[in-house]
């Protein structure tokens, strides 16, 4: 698990693009945090870290936005689905399969489906507003491997080791 701290929604993002750098085509990044925790910020920052210049808004009523980068990306937010069934019927893995980085707001409705290959990251709200506490879970066994990586681009991102 790698813990650290942001203290503004630019630091929020700045992680988001130093998991640019390790991000692969194919790989899967389930976000679980509430209302206002900054998954979106999160997304935006590695979407531009990607070259995605674009609005980058959660798909909260359109359910996934494709986002074409160096490494294209389907953002999903999975907050009003209920059932794996529902989530299922997205055929997510098939944009997997055509090499799409997979980011799920609310993915911890995904875990059944994907938390054997997932980066799951939790982001919570911190002491004050600005302040948000991000808990990168790199137990599967892509990202075990790729965790001393990541921990660096998070601490050069961030000006800190987390």
């Amino acid at each position: 698990m790698i813990e650290l701290s942001t203290s503004s929604a630019e630091e929020t993002e700045r992680a988001g693009g130093a998991l640019a750098t390790e991000a692969r085509p194919g790989d899967i990044v389930l976000l679980s945090g509430g209302l206002g925790a900054g998954k979106t910020t999160f997304v935006r920052g590695l979407a531009r870290a990607l070259g995605y210049e674009g609005d980058v808004t959660s798909p909260t009523f359109t359910l996934a936005h494709d986002y074409p980068a160096r490494i294209p990306i389907l953002h999903a937010d999975l907050w009003r689905l209920e059932r794996v069934a529902e989530i299922e019927q997205l055929a997510l893995d098939e944009e997997l399969e055509q090499g799409s980085l997979l980011v799920v707001e609310w993915g911890e409705a995904a875990e059944p489906l994907f938390r054997a290959t997932a980066l799951v990251v939790t982001i919570e709200l911190g002491e004050d507003d600005s302040c948000r506490l991000l808990r990168f879970d790199t137990s599967s066994l892509p990202w075990a491997r790729r965790r001393g990586d990541l921990e660096q681009a998070l601490g050069a991102a961030l000006g800190s080791a987390p």
